[in-house]
């Protein structure tokens, strides 16, 4: 009976890590360079053994073109108030003295990402990411139909039409989860079904794997990008 059961076990831990593997190998994906969601966050490096209360905290803030100036860098208690504050100057760099060591540190900047992080060094080098919500406010839509942008947990790719943000009916989230992508991307007839166009009007459908999606729409293309251009 305990053979019996271990090899059931066995049975069912393969057919587990063969699902993992087909989940794995999704045609939106980069299978030589996979890329997650934290490699779109913003970075931070932590130099110098943990401060304490009086020390001096430093550092210098960047982004993919260079060093970023007049960037707000303050220290944050338990109830969310400022004890400390900085400005980066045209160098990048930042310096306050540190009023509590259990607090945190916060740095802002429109467009990217926020950074927020505990004090274990004294010294903070910090590379800011684009965050795709600087560029467009999805709640500002001029009501629906409209874009559905992908989130934590979604599963479907960031659709566009004709190299724009496709438009959906309001509520439309569900049904783009259930949608098996991987198999019908290339189903024309069921492609046009969901996006509410003619069949025959489609010219083309592009595939846009997820490290190329990320170059363009960022966070939102984190499970790459469907494309559907018509004629």
């Amino acid at each position: 009976m305990r053979k019996v059961l271990t090899i059931l076990l066995l049975l069912l831990l393969g057919n587990a890590g063969a699902f993992a593997q087909a989940s794995s190998s999704s045609v939106f994906k980069d299978r030589d360079n996979p890329i997650s969601a934290s490699d779109l966050q913003s970075k931070v490096v932590v130099k110098g053994p943990k401060p304490v209360a009086g020390d001096i905290i430093s550092g210098v803030i960047r982004d993919a073109d260079g060093p970023l100036n007049s960037t707000p860098v303050v220290e944050r208690d338990s109830l969310n108030r400022t004890l400390a504050y900085s400005f980066t100057d045209s160098t990048g760099y930042f310096s306050f003295r540190l009023a509590n060591p259990d607090d945190c540190l916060q740095a802002f900047y429109i467009g990217l990402y926020s950074v927020n992080c505990e004090f274990s060094g004294s010294y903070f080098e910090i590379e800011m990411k684009p965050d795709i919500d600087g560029r467009i406010i999805i709640e500002d839509w001029p009501g629906w139909p409209g874009p559905v942008i992908p989130r934590d947990g979604d599963t479907f790719p960031l659709l566009l039409h004709n190299g724009k943000l496709a438009s959906f009916p309001e509520g439309s989230r569900d049904k783009l989860n259930s949608f098996d992508f991987d198999r019908y991307y290339n189903n024309l007839d069921k492609i046009a079904l969901l996006y509410g166009i003619n069949r025959s009007d489609i010219k083309e459908v592009k595939v846009i794997i997820d490290t190329e999606a990320v170059t363009e729409w960022f966070a939102w293309g984190i499970n790459g990008a469907l494309d559907v251009i018509t004629r």
